[in-house]
């Protein structure tokens, strides 16, 4: 049973920090968060940034401008950015970015990081909302919540001419992440989509939370740290390393606690170098509370 997560108008705190170290437990692992690690709110608001949170190792050079409301471009020269203050994610692959806003999608040529080139741009309406922009440079994912309940994918293969392929009624979940070079899907409230002929995908019937048990609440989103390997982010469960080679039965290697289940969400979550650093690393979001 398909789980949909609620979309709520909230005040958040930017950037809540969860760092879970691991250890070996009877043939699983056992996560654990280090003492201190969560939460905090990341980095210093003295360093030059946007105006939130940066570490002292960023260098802050700009931001693209948009159409409306300013801002102070990287190269006066680089149009507009299209997006208007809707966008919502981004994924870079190769020499590329991929960014997705409430009303186009958008490829950007970066191999001039501080001059970026808009490439491509298609507008699709008003969509919501697609935090995670799952491509493998080849297809891009849509996930779209509200008004609808579908995944639409489209040919990016082709970097100055964006194209729907394909529609998957009933598969929108509020995230959706390309599994194995984009063949399989997972979705954040359960979804499983079969990708392997992009042109005719397929929403099958089983449900990852139902296998991996994961609680009611459901997830936010789900990450590939590896090929065949994600990371979850529920929204007051443990999170889960899970093993998805076999996409259809996904097996739960290790749990790790969730250290305030009614206080935050898991938003995010990636283990680094591929599953080989010492600390999972989560991000949240979180009320302010009077």
């Amino acid at each position: 049973m398909k789980r949909r997560l609620a979309v709520s108008l909230l005040v958040l705190v930017p950037a809540l920090v969860a760092v879970v170290g691991f250890a070996a437990d009877s043939g699983w692992l056992s996560l654990n968060q280090p003492r201190g690690a969560m939460p905090i709110e990341g980095g210093s608001a003295s360093e030059p940034s946007t105006g939130g949170f940066s570490s002292k190792n960023v260098e802050y050079k700009g931001f693209l401008a948009f159409e409306e409301g300013g801002g102070l471009p990287v190269d006066p020269a680089v149009p507009l950015n299209p997006e208007i203050l809707t966008a919502t994610g981004a994924n870079i692959r190769g020499d590329y970015l991929y960014l997705t806003s409430w009303k186009n999608i958008s490829i950007y040529n970066i191999s001039k990081p501080l001059q970026p080139r808009l490439t491509a741009t298609l507008p699709i309406g008003f969509k919501f909302e697609n935090e995670n922009v799952a491509t493998n440079g080849k297809i891009l994912l849509f996930s779209e919540s509200l008004p609808g309940d579908a995944l639409h994918v489209y040919d990016v293969s082709d970097k100055t001419q964006i194209s729907e392929m394909a529609t998957v009624e009933g598969a929108g979940d509020h995230t959706t992440t390309c599994i194995m070079d984009c063949k399989w899907a997972y979705g954040s409230d359960g979804s499983i989509t079969d990708l392997r002929d992009p042109k005719n995908p397929k929403l099958m019937t089983q449900d990852w939370h139902e296998i991996t048990g994961l609680n009611e609440d459901g997830a936010h989103d789900v990450d590939e740290y590896k090929p065949g390997f994600l990371v979850t982010s529920p929204i007051s469960d443990s999170f889960q390393i899970l093993d998805v080679r076999e996409p259809l039965k996904p097996k739960v290697v290790a749990r790790g606690k969730h250290p305030q289940p009614d206080d935050f969400l898991f938003h995010s979550g990636t283990w680094p170098r591929e599953g080989q650093d010492k600390f999972v690393v989560m991000q949240g979001e979180k009320n302010f509370r009077t």
